[in-house]
């Protein structure tokens, strides 16, 4: 796990907001990838209510980076009728708003490049639809998540990247990954290493300790009957 630090290097984008913008929460979908199929697909046995999985993470954080491709997009590739991903991009990032100006720059754990990758991972979640923003967002740490990565994914899932470097780089970036930052602030309680995992919006360490090494096991434990078969393997 990533534990708060302050070892990233600042990285100052130069946009003033006035409160208009600070009040401006995005209302998005979030987020995975489309790897190689290693299981028989998994069809659900009724129309159940899916498992949301709320993610706080940041885009170069080697733990958040292993989690997100090699356990949670696989999962959801297999079980995407039963589970939902809330991607929250932000993680042990700090923001700064000056007092003069109402600037509004960031520093990210991982440095510039982490705060630029977060950036296009917050674009996508606000202009791709739910599912092509999963796919995109988990192709992107597939390949440790580099921000030159976002146009190889984008044209490997025929997706539109223009709007999403247009956002990334320019005032609508700042003013998304400000909100993810305002609603990471509020967790309850607050974070203390990433990824940070719920379960339907609630914080349970258990769980989320477990989710690390099984998460199939406890997303089966939130899963309403009838549960589908791969559950009563590990449920």
């Amino acid at each position: 796990m990533t534990l708060l630090g302050n070892h990233g290097i600042p990285f100052k984008l130069q946009a003033f907001l006035g409160l208009g913008l600070f009040v401006a929460l995005l209302s998005h979908d979030s987020a995975a990838f489309m790897g190689r199929r290693t299981h028989t697909r998994i069809l659900p046995t009724k129309t159940n209510n899916p498992v949301t999985v709320n993610l706080y993470y940041e885009s170069l954080c080697p733990d958040c980076v292993e989690f997100i491709s090699q356990k949670l997009c696989p999962l959801w590739e297999e079980m995407s009728s039963y589970l939902r991903i809330d991607f929250v991009p932000y993680g042990n990032a700090e923001t700064i708003v000056s007092n003069k100006t109402g600037e509004i720059s960031f520093e990210c754990q991982h440095g510039p490049q982490e705060c630029a990758a977060n950036f296009i991972h917050d674009c996508a979640l606000k202009h791709l639809s739910y599912k092509e923003s999963i796919k995109f967002i988990c192709c992107m740490e597939s390949r440790h998540s580099a921000p030159g990565t976002g146009e190889v994914c984008a044209e490997e899932l025929e997706v539109d990247y223009a709007q999403i470097k247009t956002c990334s780089e320019g005032p609508e970036g700042i003013k998304l990954h400000y909100a993810y930052g305002q609603r990471t602030d509020k967790l309850v309680p607050s974070h203390e290493w990433v990824p940070w995992i719920l379960f339907n919006g609630q914080y349970n360490k258990d769980d989320m300790d477990h989710a690390q090494d099984d998460l199939l096991g406890v997303l089966c434990k939130y899963i309403e009957d009838p549960k589908p078969t791969v559950c009563n393997e590990v449920y």
